[in-house]
C-alpha cells in the first residue's frame, strides 16, 4: 500500500524486486528495484535517489496519473476478488 501511495504522490519508490512490488514499480520511472537481500544494491539505490542521479528528479512520475495502478484501488480489487470467488464456487 505504501508503494502505491508513494507513486500517487510522485515520490520514488525503492523496493525489493520480489513479489508484488516488482509488478508495481517500473524501474527508472516509479523508482528503483534491488535484488532481495542485496544490501549493496539497496545502498546504491538510496545513494542514487539522494544524489539525484536516478533519472533526474523531474522524471519521477506518479503511476496513478498515467492510468497505471488503477487496478489496485479498492473497487477494482473487490470486483476481482468477487470474480475469483464466483469462479471457484462454480467449479467446485
Amino acid at each position: 500500500m505504501v508503494a502505491l501511495e508513494a507513486r500517487a504522490a510522485g515520490v520514488p519508490v525503492i523496493a525489493s524486486a520480489a513479489g508484488g512490488l516488482a509488478e508495481l514499480v517500473v524501474e527508472g520511472r516509479d523508482g528503483l528495484l534491488f535484488a532481495n537481500g542485496d544490501v549493496t544494491a539497496l545502498t546504491t539505490c538510496l545513494m542514487r535517489i539522494a544524489s539525484g542521479t536516478a533519472c533526474g528528479r523531474e522524471r519521477w512520475n506518479p503511476g496513478v496519473s498515467s492510468g497505471e495502478g488503477q487496478n489496485f484501488d479498492a473497487d477494482s480489487t473487490l470486483t476481482r476478488w468477487r470474480e475469483i470467488l464466483y469462479e471457484a464456487a462454480e467449479s467446485g
